[in-house]
């Protein structure tokens, strides 16, 4: 440009603006599957400035020092990604009382610096002991044993409200309210089958996660694979072309005849699911107090067997005085003891559930006499007196043995009466 100095250059500044490639970002929620014990469920969003490349799961069992192992999540090229993930403690390897240590790690697609990784904090998830799982089984099939209840109660008033609509039909009450009706009587209809289809299926869960975490014997197992087989036949094939064809007919404007007709089948198939579900409910509730025994017969016998190899035990200690650590075994019995006196009260509040309560033989006195032999020998311990130990350690394993075998007998003859 020419002015009055002479030429002259313009002088245009661009100022190149570079903006930093951030860390990936990751969040992520984790949720227990409220059925099957020991499975969980995350979900959550990957998400990077350019883009993600990778994401992977990374675990271990906590407390052994072992190398992490990954699951490779996402391989790719994407500036989010939303995470879905679910895992087994028992089929990654965790035993009961054991925990998981994980974390989630996201990689982006950064090529002078090979990508950038940002990993989750180590988190925790424990998997129950026998123990504790079996009790929050129990609360799941307590549920189950709730929801078959209410279940017949419905079924009850399904049929009531058919019997009212098959009398308006005979007195040749028509129209879209008297079809709404109908129509609204088959969709409870529908969500009944479904329902119990529900139940089924988590009384199958549930027994399939107790036979992992605690083996029942034969009989057990034959029964409860009875029931579910009797639960899955609530249901028939029929009973839903039934609706289907109820439904079909109300399409076609068929006439009250036909209705009539299929609505009486499938209030006589709802009262005889009804009565065969009254029929369920107390085979459950017997095959709960059942279980309940043998797994308190089990735990009896297990306490009564480690208090005879602590008695061994103390008869072989070396020295006068009785160690610390023998003293510690001995009062971890004592406090086991609540334990067993939990699982007497199941065994009664569960009896008492049955139409018809067993006239059981708990081993009461038995049992006071074993724990109060215990006691005596964690104090006889604690003087130092070996022999007085020993024979109160010899007593309180006898009367724990006496107090099962009462028990377990009273069942036995219970059950056979009840079968006679």
């Amino acid at each position: 440009m020419e002015g009055p100095q002479g030429l002259s250059i313009d002088t245009l500044q661009s100022v190149l603006s570079v903006r930093a490639d951030a860390f990936p970002e990751i969040q992520v929620e984790a949720v227990a599957d409220t059925v099957r014990l020991g499975t969980w469920y995350f979900t959550g969003l990957a998400s990077d400035d350019y883009q993600v490349k990778e994401v992977v799961f990374l675990y271990r069992v906590a407390g052994k020092n072992a190398p992490w192992k990954k699951t490779v999540l996402f391989e790719g090229l994407l500036p989010q990604w939303a995470l879905t993930h679910a895992i087994d403690l028992a089929s990654l390897g965790v035993k009961g009382g054991e925990a998981l240590e994980y974390q989630f790690a996201v990689k982006d697609n950064d090529g002078i610096r090979g990508g950038k990784t940002f990993r989750t904090s180590v988190m925790t998830l424990e998997r129950m002991g026998a123990e504790k799982a079996n009790q929050w089984l129990e609360k799941q099939e307590a549920g189950i044993g709730a929801g078959m209840s209410k279940s017949s109660k419905t079924l009850k008033e399904l049929q009531k409200e058919s019997q009212k609509l098959q009398e308006s039909l005979q007195q040749n009450q028509s129209g879209w309210d008297q079809e709404n009706k109908i129509k609204q009587w088959l969709n409870e209809q529908q969500k009944m089958v479904e329902s119990l289809k529900q139940l089924e299926k988590k009384q199958a869960d549930i027994n399939k996660q107790k036979n992992a975490a605690n083996p029942p014997s034969e009989e057990m197992q034959k029964k409860k694979e009875e029931l579910n087989k009797r639960m899955k036949q609530l249901t028939s094939p029929e009973m839903q072309k039934l609706i289907e064809e109820i439904n079909r007919l109300l399409e076609q404007k068929a006439g009250k005849e036909q209705l009539q007709e299929k609505m009486q089948k499938l209030n006589q198939m709802s009262q005889e699911s009804s009565k065969e579900l009254e029929k369920l409910m107390e085979q459950l509730k017997q095959l709960e107090l059942e279980e309940a025994v043998e797994n308190q017969v089990e735990r009896m016998q297990e306490w009564a067997e480690k208090e005879e190899a602590l008695q061994k035990s103390l008869e072989q200690e070396k020295g006068k005085e009785v160690s610390e650590e023998m003293k510690q075994q001995q009062d971890a019995q004592n406090e086991a003891l609540k334990d067993i006196e939990q699982g007497m009260q199941e065994i009664e509040q569960k009896n008492q559930e049955l139409e018809k309560p067993m006239d059981l033989k708990s081993g009461d006195t038995e049992r006071k006499e074993a724990g109060d032999a215990a006691k005596k020998a964690s104090q006889e311990m604690k003087n130092n007196r070996k022999s007085g130990a020993t024979e109160q350690m010899k007593k309180s394993a006898q009367k724990m043995k006496e107090a099962m075998e009462k028990m377990q007998s009273s069942f036995e003859q219970e059950q056979k009466q009840r079968m006679a």
